[in-house]
């Protein structure tokens, strides 16, 4: 069977109650492109090792972040304000 050849689609997800930084590279060592506040929502476009590549805006670039900072986001609810930890899903 053929792998597919249509790119990978992933959940939403958002910063959580600490925030997370974006970095250059998926290694905790790489650059902080940005900082992501609590409750901010990214979607991921590819992941390698407990992480995961986003898009950003403004300027335009990509970065990474740990998984271990990012929650899933409910789908059509925004957060506004720090995440708890029963928001908390297990990202796999």
């Amino acid at each position: 069977m053929w792998p597919s050849l249509l790119p990978r689609e992933y959940e939403n997800m958002a910063a959580g109650s600490e925030g997370a930084h974006v970095r250059h590279r998926p290694d905790r060592s790489s650059a902080v492109v940005r900082r992501l506040e609590a409750g901010e929502y990214i979607r991921p476009v590819d992941d390698s090792e407990g992480w995961y590549e986003v898009i950003l805006r403004n300027p335009f670039r990509t970065g990474w972040v740990d998984e271990k900072s990012l929650i899933k986001r409910s789908s059509g609810v925004a957060f506004t304000g720090p995440v708890d930890e029963h928001q908390k899903e297990t990202i796999h």
